[in-house]
């Protein structure tokens, strides 16, 4: 898997890898270096490729929040087993308003919870979308990893894998503000398909 690159113009990428397992796919972290902070532009956040399975039950965080309303994740808490089964994410939002957390997902596998500090941005995300064939019937998301940088310190930590095994893997990179995809209506209810929404400017202040 190439390194995610927060200055490059295409901020989605993907790429089969059928040998690809958990120890085996590596992330340079050149790609994060001498980041400079940004404010967030809400006018400009786009939404990338949806990877995974059509169907199911459609979810759409930015939607839910408004886009005018939406700050930064301060909380990401994932159900992983075999596959991601729930992703609730606790957005910031500007304006006043509180923060809101919204879950989508079933209640399978096991819990993490990722926090993030005030200094701290979700900036790439990679993943594998694959069909699984114990049961669990369209595509799923696996392998799961999560950048997240302190722009205090430029130091970047990577949460995951989570969920960890092969497929065609995919690539979000910039500030990531909102989830979306779908989820399974079959089985555990787990996450079939998965696409965020990023900003082009690198780290809001």
């Amino acid at each position: 898997m190439r390194t995610p690159n927060l200055l490059q113009e295409d901020h989605f990428t993907y790429k089969k890898s059928p040998n690809a397992s958990h120890n085996s796919a590596s992330i340079g972290m050149q790609g994060f270096g001498h980041i400079k902070a940004a404010a967030l532009d809400n006018s400009h956040i786009v939404q990338t490729p949806t990877w995974g399975s059509a169907g199911g039950v459609a979810f759409n965080n930015l939607n839910d929040i408004g886009q005018q309303n939406v700050n930064k994740i301060s909380q990401i808490v994932i159900r992983h087993g075999v596959v991601i089964d729930n992703i609730a994410a606790t957005y910031q939002r500007s304006g006043g308003l509180a923060p809101v957390t919204l879950e989508n997902g079933g209640t399978g596998g096991n819990v993490t919870t990722i926090n993030l500090s005030g200094d701290e941005f979700v900036i790439a995300v990679t993943a594998a979308q694959r069909f699984v064939s114990t049961g669990y019937g369209p595509t799923s998301v696996q392998n799961l990893r999560i950048f997240i940088l302190n722009k205090s310190t430029n130091v970047t930590r990577i949460e995951g894998p989570f969920a960890p095994g092969s497929g065609t893997e995919f690539v979000a990179t910039g500030t990531v503000v909102a989830f979306a995809g779908n989820i399974a209506t079959v089985g555990t209810r787990f996450i079939q398909a998965l696409s965020f929404f990023i900003s082009p400017t690198p780290i809001p202040v």
